[in-house]
């Protein structure tokens, strides 16, 4: 059974990626062997690797990341392709942010939700550390428009990060519908700075899963 799913694994990445054959190959088994041990550590994937010793096989893993590259337009194209066209979906933003040594990796993402689960649909690793920009959010969310059609997504989610005047202008520009948590301490409800209350207040009578529409024009 294992072999079957292999093979079909294997089936599919050749019918979607222009790679050669040891390519196609090396990651049908390294994507395989992370299913099979369900972790992302190398030495514990290049232990099962056959062909040669585990040190070996380590090294291939490294050359492999750091040698190759993706190209990203194409993996998107993948996904897409293996879920519905004729379905509309979610958009997730998210932003992953650590250290190793010095060096900052933060990532911002960008994924589709599909079967109650989000799978990367483009990505970008940020210079810096701390909080995305506005305009690195319009880039990776224009990306999806132009690849998935705007008719097709339902709307984006995001987190306390994602908020801003200019980015939710944005979004309303575009007509993306958008589903973003806020901090309760925010003031919103009056152009008037002295009669603004905070989200807490104005939703201190809401149940959970219960709607309240605050109309403003942005």
């Amino acid at each position: 059974m294992k072999q079957f799913y292999f093979n079909k694994l294997k089936t599919t990445l050749q019918a979607n990626f222009k790679w050669n054959q040891s390519r196609i190959s090396f990651l049908t088994s390294f994507l395989t062997l992370m299913i099979l041990t369900a972790s992302v550590k190398l030495n514990r994937i290049s232990l099962l690797m056959t062909g040669a010793k585990s040190e070996s096989n380590y090294r291939k893993i490294q050359r492999f990341f750091k040698l190759f590259q993706m190209d990203y337009e194409e993996y998107s194209r993948f996904v897409l392709g293996l879920i519905s066209s004729e379905r509309k979906y979610y958009l997730v933003m998210d932003r992953t942010n650590w250290k190793f040594g010095t060096t900052d990796i933060n990532i911002l993402m960008l994924g589709i939700i599909y079967k109650n689960n989000s799978f990367p649909l483009y990505w970008e690793l940020l210079n810096k550390g701390g909080s995305s920009s506005t305009t690195e959010r319009k880039e990776l969310l224009g990306k999806a428009i132009d690849i998935l059609g705007k008719d097709r997504i339902l709307g984006l989610l995001g987190d306390r990060e994602f908020i801003g005047v200019h980015w939710f202008r944005y979004l309303i520009d575009h007509q993306i519908e958008f589903h973003i948590r806020v901090p309760k301490q925010i003031k919103a409800g009056s152009s008037l700075q002295k009669n603004r209350r905070t989200i807490e207040y104005l939703f201190r009578y809401c149940k959970e899963h219960v709607k309240k529409w605050i109309i403003r024009k942005l």
